[in-house]
């Protein structure tokens, strides 16, 4: 859920900065989450959607590490795998979860079959660099779906 919806939002800031001759990244982003974070003790809403966001920066963070670290790449598609596996756990988490705005939940079909939102996850939510890698192949043949990576997402982890 956060990273579908962080890819936007750093995109937007990546462009804001540009625009006004500034420089932003997820190393710029990370540590201020983080703070945000510490500062919300005591709001549960907010410190629990925070800390979401803080675990998709640091994913995001990974992905780019992957482009030049193979051992970076390797983990970023097992962790993805976890992910996917548990996926089928948001159509009973996200209809009553506070957390999220309705305008957030939109990137999910909660109708959709297990499989389908196991199979979403990794073609589409997947970033394509860990999907093209073995250990996603190796867990799409163990689940019985074909691995297709989605290459036109919204937005880029700067």
């Amino acid at each position: 859920m956060a990273y579908e919806n962080l890819l936007p939002v750093v995109s937007v800031m990546y462009s804001e900065a540009k625009k006004s001759g500034g420089v932003f990244t997820l190393d710029n982003f990370i540590p201020d989450v983080a703070q945000k974070l510490e500062l919300s003790h005591g709001d549960e809403i907010n410190s629990r959607r925070l800390a979401w966001f803080l675990f998709a920066a640091l994913l995001g963070r990974l992905e780019r590490l992957s482009k030049t670290n193979n051992g970076a790449l390797t983990a970023g598609a097992k962790i993805w795998c976890l992910l996917a596996e548990d996926a089928h756990f948001l159509k009973r988490l996200l209809p009553s979860n506070v957390v999220w705005r309705s305008d957030e939940k939109v990137w999910f079909d909660l109708t959709q079959s297990d499989q389908k939102i196991l199979e979403w996850t990794v073609n589409i939510a997947m970033p394509p660099m860990f999907a093209e890698h073995d250990a996603v192949g190796n867990f799409a043949q163990t689940h019985g779906f074909f691995v297709s990576p989605f290459k036109n997402r919204i937005g880029f982890m700067p």
